[in-house]
């Protein structure tokens, strides 16, 4: 049987900029964790904190803090970052969205200094809700290009290329191709939209792949997620079943078989797992559902490297559900904010570990929590 998972207080980083969303970067030191943040103020910050001992010791404080600097003040509310780094290069990228249409794209070298530097800023025409980045070098390419996928106001998901190089003393980015899905994959002059689509806000993204199959999967304000194939921009799949706006989605794949998460304004998450089976020599996919109930509207969810699925909401908690004879159980619940928005997993050590962003008892708090099962 599954044992209760709680939630043990490691570190405390008072960030004081309420936290909208974070993202986890690598340290020069590769001893230390960095963890971005933005917020409603409009400013990115770089913590970064390192572990302290071997952890054995409870009483023993296992991080500290090493490093908190503002990185860059932003005229816009953030409501969304994402970063990515390059698989062998020293160089991490880091995207902007919120309530502009502008798109901020930064750049941090273990070589050079400042920490971050801005390399470029483009436009959609409505505000951001979501973004994400994806590595699309062909193997073997020297060049490092870099796939944006942003969903907006618009009711669209734009893809754009970036293509970035780096000199001795200078990183720098060229905006190349915007697709919107849905347009059969057509380059558009300048940009392009992924449609058919949502009739609403486009609110998250997740990448995901089912039987070698790339698929990027969207939810929305229209109370649907969709399911998009990557090899034509076209999409398979509309999930319908929420009564609400889908504020988060995310997946994972278990052996075999891939399963897709929406939490939701209407206080459910709706668990997908995917079926395919061979008709007529064609693959034919189906999708069982689950519903599971919440306490709160559902603002972030997370799906952990040891199976469990955890969900934040508005009201500061995190559910721990499980599976047990093939059925979703609620393992455990702790509240950890005034109301939660993001929730990311780290491992160090061989321990793991949940970060949580959010309001904090009077004031905007991250927390790193070490998990024990």
């Amino acid at each position: 049987s599954c044992a209760v998972t709680m939630l043990g207080l490691a570190h405390t980083i008072l960030d004081l900029h309420n936290v909208t969303d974070l993202c986890l970067v690598p340290h020069f030191d590769n001893l230390s964790l960095g963890i971005v943040s933005g917020g409603v103020d409009g400013i990115l910050k770089y913590t970064a904190i390192r572990t302290r001992g071997d952890n054995q010791d409870t009483q023993q404080k296992e991080f500290e803090t090493v490093l908190s600097m503002d990185i860059c003040s932003l005229d816009f509310p953030i409501n969304t970052i994402s970063s990515l780094t390059h698989p062998e290069a020293p160089i991490t990228l880091i995207a902007v969205g919120g309530l502009t249409s502008e798109i901020h794209i930064l750049a941090r070298c273990q070589t050079v200094s400042p920490l971050f530097i801005p390399i470029c800023t483009f436009s959609l025409p409505k505000p951001v809700c979501t973004l994400i980045l994806k590595h699309n070098s062909p193997p073997g390419s020297p060049n490092w290009c870099v796939a944006i996928y942003i969903g907006a106001q618009d009711n669209e998901i734009h893809e754009y290329n970036l293509h970035i190089s780096q000199t001795s003393n200078q990183i720098s980015c060229q905006v190349g191709s915007h697709t919107i899905l849905g347009n059969s994959g057509a380059e558009l002059t300048s940009s392009s939209c992924i449609s058919q689509g949502h009739t609403s806000h486009v609110r998250s993204l997740f990448l995901g792949t089912i039987n070698n199959v790339e698929f990027l999967f969207s939810c929305s304000n229209d109370g649907t997620a969709k399911q998009w194939c990557m090899v034509n921009r076209v999409c398979v799949n509309t999930f319908e079943g929420h009564t609400n706006d889908i504020l988060t989605i995310t997946g994972t794949k278990e052996q075999e078989s891939f399963s897709l998460f929406t939490g939701s304004k209407d206080r459910t998450i709706m668990a997908w797992k995917e079926h395919t089976k061979s008709q007529k020599k064609k693959p034919v996919t189906t999708w069982e559902k689950a519903t599971l109930d919440s306490t709160a509207v559902v603002t972030s969810l997370l799906y952990t490297k040891a199976g469990q699925l955890m969900v934040g909401g508005t009201d500061g908690v995190v559910h721990c559900w499980g599976k047990e004879n093939l059925k979703w159980l609620e393992l455990g619940s702790q509240t950890v904010h005034n109301k939660l928005t993001k929730m990311v997993e780290i491992e160090v050590n061989g321990i793991q570990y949940l970060i949580t962003a959010g309001d904090g008892y009077g004031c905007s708090n991250i927390y790193l929590w070490r998990v024990t099962i």
